[in-house]
């Protein structure tokens, strides 16, 4: 959950943020979890994603590029709620099968 709301942090201050699963991990993550293994920013952004808070764009090169999400309305809200308790904005099965990952 942490990794998430590092993320949900980034892409409020960086709306047009757009980067691969190790881009993000080298230039998204905190400093003091620079460290993270990007399997654990995958998964982080495979969560993200099925909760429409991230888009994942395959690109040419084979590669998945990743953004924040253009067509959920209350986006910024749902973000900015994220970075404060993840569990006020999905709470449920989604969420206890997301603990054990992260």
């Amino acid at each position: 959950m942490n990794i998430a709301q590092q993320l949900s942090r980034y892409l409020r201050k960086h709306p047009d943020g757009c980067d691969t699963a190790e881009g993000i991990a080298r230039w998204w993550i905190d400093a003091d979890d620079a460290a993270a293994p990007v399997a654990l920013i995958e998964t982080a952004l495979e969560w993200m994603v099925q909760c429409q808070l991230m888009e994942a764009l395959p690109a040419a090169d084979g590669r998945v590029r990743y953004r924040r999400a253009s067509s959920a309305a209350d986006l910024d809200a749902k973000l900015a709620a994220m970075t404060r308790d993840p569990h006020l904005v999905f709470p449920g099965d989604s969420m206890q099968h997301s603990k054990k990952a992260h």
